[in-house]
């Protein structure tokens, strides 16, 4: 038979042998090529549309996008991923209004959301605690921090620097500020002023709250041709001693002469806390200044100062928001006219300025609010040709001076625009807002105000404008 010739059984040995060999090798072959593909790709990459992560605008941690979903718009915006960040999950303020429960919203008939005015009682709206009685949504939450020291935290703000955990500073920062202590050769020479005795003074044009301040003493009078870079990504300002005696920013002037130069840089903005290496890159330019001019340098105590940075950007990231009011046609389908929507707004005052924004001055010159498209965008010319789904406006509480009533006048605008354009008031999720709302966000803005002042923060004021910008 077949099944017992010795030819046929040896031939499909050899057949099943060569399949044997032939899978081993493929097995091993794959093994392989995953190994180099780990030692290469060696991570997960996310969907780009589930789960998305962004850059937190003030402390650098990474957050999912999906919880950051409640309102009003945290404004702080990243440098990095230059992303506009979303109001934090929650606000720990021992100063703020604090209800035991959520804030939640029940809602009106179109007629009420679109039409009722705001009067006075709404201007001076007084400070209370509102109890959830909905199970609607809520678009923002007042939550304290049981274990929070109400007057540590109130006293926490730029003054104690105990209160405030030691940071960990780059080796750039040490070697710098060694070699500006360690200069021999500047010990032997004679200088106009002691930069030394300038730690002790205040400037106008800057504050040791959240400026990182260098000084530099000259051995002669010396004029400035440049001012040189000293920062790619902060802003700074450069005061020189005039004969006079008085400190004013320098200018590169024939015949204008210095003895000493203050010098600092923002630490704080809505960009976010100064990193080390930023202030190591400043420090380094202004020693390298300092050389060339034949100066001697000083500087503040790089730890303090960043430990009290922090402290400012921790609170500012707090109460840094900017009210977004949403505006749509309340005929479900219909669009908006930008051409009708532009003569409307310019006949009530509104501005149309260069960044494609239109903005609603006071009559004291500040603004009041601005307006621009339903998707964040600006206004281009080619806008008022076309249909829009609704329109944005937002109201920034850190830059418009009398927040409470400045609320209540900008609603005033509002009501006329909501009424005139047969619009609705909703939030970013097409969510009718209604008035009770709108107290409670007027309310939230005099307290803010309020705790800004305490700080010696006044609204539309140098500093705060520093801050806030």
């Amino acid at each position: 038979m077949i099944l017992t010739n010795p030819v046929f059984l040896s031939g499909l040995v050899l057949v099943l042998l060569i399949m044997i060999v032939v899978i081993i090798y493929n097995v091993y072959q794959e093994n392989y090529h995953r190994q180099q593909m780990r030692q290469q790709f060696g991570f997960v990459q996310e969907d780009a549309l589930l789960g998305q992560q962004v850059v937190s605008v003030r402390d650098g941690q990474v957050r999912n996008q999906e919880q950051e979903t409640e309102k009003p718009t945290l404004l702080r915006t990243s440098k990095v991923a230059q992303v506009e960040a979303e109001k934090e999950e929650k606000i720990n303020d021992s100063v703020l209004p604090e209800p035991s429960e959520p804030v939640n919203e029940t809602k009106l008939s179109e007629s009420e959301a679109i039409s009722e005015p705001i009067g006075e009682e709404i201007q001076k709206f007084s400070v209370q605690e509102v109890e959830s009685v909905s199970s609607e949504p809520h678009y923002f939450v007042f939550e304290k921090d049981e274990n929070a020291d109400e007057e540590s935290e109130q006293d926490a703000f730029f003054t104690d620097d105990s209160l405030i955990e030691n940071v960990q500073l780059t080796k750039e920062i040490e070697e710098i500020t060694q070699s500006i202590t360690d200069d021999s050769d500047a010990a032997k020479t004679t200088y106009l002023v002691d930069p030394e005795t300038f730690k002790q003074n205040e400037f106008a044009n800057f504050d040791r709250r959240f400026d990182y301040l260098m000084y530099i003493g000259l051995s002669q009078w010396q004029e400035i041709s440049a001012i040189p870079i000293f920062s790619q990504t902060r802003f700074y300002q450069v005061l020189g001693q005039t004969e006079n005696g008085v400190f004013e920013l320098v200018e590169p002037i024939p015949d204008k002469r210095y003895r000493a130069f203050v010098l600092g840089i923002q630490g704080v903005s809505r960009e976010g806390l100064i990193t080390a290496e930023e202030l190591a890159y400043f420090q380094q330019q202004v020693t390298q200044f300092a050389q060339k001019m034949k100066g001697k340098v000083a500087s503040d105590d790089e730890r303090n100062y960043l430990q009290r940075a922090r402290a400012v950007d921790e609170w500012c990231e707090k109460r840094d928001f900017l009210v977004d009011l949403y505006l749509i046609p309340a005929q479900e389908g219909r669009k908006l006219s930008g051409a009708i929507l532009r003569q409307k707004l310019q006949a009530m005052g509104f501005v149309w300025r260069n960044d494609g924004m239109f903005a609603y001055q006071k009559n004291d010159g500040s603004l009041l609010c601005t307006l621009s498209l339903f998707d964040h965008q600006p206004f281009g010319e080619h806008s008022f040709y076309q249909q829009h789904e609704g329109v944005l406006m937002s109201f920034d509480p850190a830059n418009v001076p009398n927040g409470e009533h400045s609320f209540g006048e900008m609603m005033v605008l509002l009501n006329i625009i909501l009424d005139d354009l047969s619009l609705e008031l909703v939030d970013d999720q097409r969510i009718p807002l209604t008035t009770e709302w709108l107290m409670e966000v007027q309310s939230y803005i005099g307290n803010l105000q309020q705790q800004m002042k305490e700080q010696h923060l006044e609204v539309g004021g140098y500093s705060a404008a520093r801050l806030f910008a």
